[in-house]
């Protein structure tokens, strides 16, 4: 990785966070999902970087 990417990786991270009880929620009923930080982790990642937009009345 390079710096850049390590420094932005970083920076998401520390800025957002995955409540402890809403993580549980949603991975308890995927018992074949492994609960690991590094799931955890990229699903933190993807979420900083989403762009949520309305279908405009479709």
């Amino acid at each position: 990785m390079g710096w850049l990417t390590e420094w932005r990786r970083r920076r998401v991270l520390a800025k957002h966070r995955i409540d402890d009880a809403l993580w549980q929620r949603a991975t308890r009923p995927l018992a074949f999902l492994p609960r690991t930080p590094k799931l955890r982790e990229l699903a933190l990642l993807f979420l900083a970087e989403k762009d949520f937009v309305g279908a405009h009345e479709l």
